[in-house]
């Protein structure tokens, strides 16, 4: 069933509340999409967890899509330059991030992140954990990336200087991938952690 939301309805306004932050909320077809309006949302870091299959795409707009069915399987939320997607679900839910100059990808748990074309940024950090996967296609001056546990990550592109890091049985495909300079960086006894919960 198709849902329609229109950002002005005849007397009052629809919005959803995210960590402060108002968006608007517009529907094509049966495809939802979250814009925060003339604040914009310059995300620098997203941050995926859970079931979740992310598609980021580099665009002078940023906004975030999914299908209207899926509204209420994901969380997502900003705060600051930060942007967070969870699914709990079993089966992956999908959603499309807009981004201006990405900076750093999260991604733990069963979550997969794609870029869809290719992205030209100066500095990008990757960083992966337990069984999630990423394909990253970009042309960077740096790229740093962790790869932990049974991740999976495929670079696609160029860059000036990568460093990496590997531990458990994760595998890195660079096929694809020319680095000017590529140093690895050995992990240790301690594990390598982020996306840290309080």
């Amino acid at each position: 069933m198709k849902t329609l939301f229109n950002t002005v309805l005849k007397s009052s306004s629809l919005a959803i509340v995210l960590f402060a932050s108002v968006f608007s909320l517009t529907a094509s077809a049966a495809t939802v999409t979250i814009n925060k309006g003339a604040a914009g949302w310059d995300i620098k870091k997203v941050i995926v967890t859970g079931n979740t299959k992310v598609l980021l795409v580099q665009n002078n707009q940023e906004y975030v899509t999914m299908e209207d069915l899926d509204m209420k399987k994901v969380s997502v939320k900003q705060t600051g330059n930060t942007l967070t997607i969870n699914s709990t679900e079993s089966s992956p839910v999908t959603v499309t991030v807009y981004v201006k100059d990405l900076y750093r990808i999260d991604a733990s748990e069963k979550a997969s992140v794609r870029t869809v074309g290719k992205f030209n940024v100066a500095n990008l950090q990757v960083m992966l954990k337990d069984d999630a996967s990423a394909r990253v296609k970009a042309n960077t001056e740096s790229i740093y990336t962790v790869i932990n546990d049974r991740a999976n990550l495929e670079l696609i592109g160029k860059t000036d200087k990568h460093i990496y890091e590997i531990a458990g049985i994760a595998k890195m495909d660079t096929d694809k991938f020319a680095a000017t300079k590529s140093q690895y960086t050995k992990v240790y006894d301690k594990a390598v952690t982020f996306n840290a919960k309080n």
